[in-house]
This record gives structure tokens, C-alpha cells and sequence, in this order.
């Protein structure tokens, strides 16, 4: 490929992008109790678009739509006593796990 930025290869329209709504489906699950570092769905996003040779939306655009679409799903995000953020309520599914380790 090209020595292109990332900004542009998201912008072709031949770049095929993951969903995050689809990754939220397929890998994480609600669990009482647990809460997820959204780092670390971040970062487990990433790694399913690389395995599914797709390029991950930018930081700020996951974001919006994380926020987005855990406030439609009732998924609450807060600040912890480390001043990270957890989404509360989600972690990662058995068959995403496998693949991750």
C-alpha cells in the first residue's frame, strides 16, 4: 500500500470499515456486577479489524458511538477511583477471549 495516512485510507470509499455496533454484538456480553475498561474495548475492537482485514474508526468516532450506543442498550459508562472509564455491566465473550489470548 501507498505511504498513506490513516485519515485517508478511512476516507476511500474501496476501505472497508468495522462496525462498531457489530463488535459490541458478537464479542461483548452483559454481565452483572463487571464493568469493562473502554480502553480495552478500544483495543479489542482493533484487533477483530485487523483479524477481519478491516480498518477501526478513528479514537473520537468509537467513542461517539460507543456513547451512543450504550446509552440506547441502558449500558452505563463511569469514571472509576483510577480515572479510567468502564462501561458497567459488559465483558468480553468466551469466543472473543480465545482468539485474544
Amino acid at each position: 500500500m501507498p505511504a498513506q495516512s490513516r485519515a485517508t485510507v478511512a476516507a476511500s470509499p474501496q476501505t472497508k470499515v468495522g462496525s462498531v455496533k457489530t463488535f459490541v454484538r458478537d464479542k461483548w456480553f452483559p454481565v452483572d456486577g463487571e464493568g469493562t475498561e473502554i480502553k480495552v474495548l478500544m483495543q479489542n475492537y482493533c484487533i477483530c479489524c485487523v483479524q477481519n482485514g478491516v480498518e477501526p474508526v478513528s479514537l473520537n468516532a468509537f467513542l461517539d458511538q460507543i456513547e451512543k450506543l450504550f446509552e440506547r442498550l441502558g449500558i452505563d459508562i463511569e469514571v472509576g477511583d483510577d480515572h479510567r472509564e468502564y462501561c458497567l455491566g459488559m465483558r468480553l465473550g468466551p469466543s472473543a477471549r480465545k482468539i485474544l489470548h
